[in-house]
């Protein structure tokens, strides 16, 4: 009888560890990433967040990047840009939870000022509609937020099985994917949020959230994009805007409920 309860002892421990241990490295992962935000990421001269330390070090963005680090409570200071903060672009249909009804405006970028050695930038609309944007992955989730929160949940819930379509069983292959073969994290993470917008809950979850997990850079920070054999690319490093979008992701539920209604 003893042999067999240090048996189910020992059973008991694999499992809890088996089980346990992802969520453990996961919740490591998400708290390293917001140590790396604040640690590599912050220019205290600026009070706002870089691109990237590899491939834009000295390039700060207001749209996307620091928008979004707000939504996050981090320290970031965006007096004296508030009128780059609502310019009529889809992430603000994520940023601010309002309706956005597609097709959206292409976007085009623009230099605000050059301060302390960095090039502060932010995007706007170019004026150029976009009527294959339900071709886009990030697109399709900015439509399903903007239909959910507009109450057309049904609509919101048929351009939701486009976007599930789109996984091709290691990535979103949309229409940027067919140019250059890379997938992209922050796709990703805007999966995950409009799942959980929607309510869905079903298997693809774990499988969009493990090519996310695979994409996280030692030390904090997720790399932007990964191959088809799931391999890195070597062009690109962690950067900001997907970094915060995969936060974001993990904690939706949180995020929303503790900004209030907008």
């Amino acid at each position: 009888m003893k042999k067999i309860i240090i048996l189910l002892i020992i059973l008991g421990t694999v499992i809890t560890t088996v089980f346990t241990y992802p969520t453990i490295s996961h919740s490591y992962k998400i708290c390293m990433s917001r140590r790396w935000l604040k640690e590599e990421q912050y220019v205290s001269s600026l009070g706002l967040y870089r691109d990237s330390p590899v491939a834009k070090p000295f390039t700060v963005w207001i749209m996307n990047d620091n928008l979004l680090v707000s939504l996050l409570h981090l320290n970031v200071n965006l007096t004296g840009y508030e009128n780059y903060s609502r310019v009529g672009l889809p992430i603000e249909i994520l940023l601010y939870r309002i309706s956005v009804p597609p097709p959206f405006n292409a976007s085009k970028s623009v230099v605000i000022e050059i301060r302390d050695g960095y090039t502060i930038k932010t995007e706007i609309p170019s004026g150029e509609p976009m009527d294959d944007w339900d071709n886009y992955t990030d697109l399709l989730a900015y439509g399903i937020l903007s239909y959910h929160y507009s109450g057309d949940h049904e609509l919101a819930l048929e351009y939701f099985e486009d976007l599930y379509n789109m996984w091709d069983g290691d990535g979103f292959a949309d229409k940027p994917f067919a140019d250059n073969n890379e997938y992209q994290t922050y796709k990703n993470a805007l999966f995950i949020i409009a799942s959980k917008t929607v309510g869905y809950k079903g298997p693809l979850i774990c499988e969009v959230n493990r090519a996310i997990w695979r994409c996280y850079k030692e030390g904090g920070g997720f790399y932007t994009g990964y191959r088809d054999d799931g391999s890195i690319p070597l062009s690109v490093d962690a950067n900001t805007e997907t970094t915060c979008l995969v936060l974001l992701a993990h904690k939706w539920e949180v995020v929303v409920e503790n900004s209030g209604s907008n």
